[in-house]
């Protein structure tokens, strides 16, 4: 990976987060976190991979967030000074839903031997 795409990935990764924290409908107690953006090589496509929390609430957060990509992008075009800015796809980030469900299983087998 060169240079150029990975400060684009960081860049993106940064104003998609400020975006979300400014423009997304939700509850306060709701947390949207972009945890990071792989950006094709030509810079045409890249997938915000985001977690979000509290779990459950997941897949409305993503189906808004989805509904919202046309408003979402164009607001992204705009504060981005590089072209072509890519087109942006939600992805939930696998990883960190596994790290929780192991904290949680760690907090019940505390609380059990307690």
């Amino acid at each position: 990976m060169t240079w150029r795409l990975l400060r684009a990935n960081d860049i993106l990764r940064q104003e998609l987060a400020k975006i979300l924290e400014q423009d997304l409908e939700r509850s306060p107690e709701d947390v949207v976190t972009v945890t990071r953006v792989e950006a094709s090589p030509d810079l045409q496509h890249a997938k915000a991979y985001i977690s979000i929390l509290p779990e459950k609430k997941a897949k409305d957060l993503l189906k808004v967030m989805r509904g919202s990509i046309f408003n979402i992008q164009q607001r992204l075009n705009a504060r981005m000074r590089m072209r072509p800015v890519p087109k942006i796809e939600w992805v939930m980030e696998k990883n960190l839903l596994s790290v929780q469900k192991i904290d949680e299983i760690f907090d019940t087998i505390e609380k059990e031997e307690k």
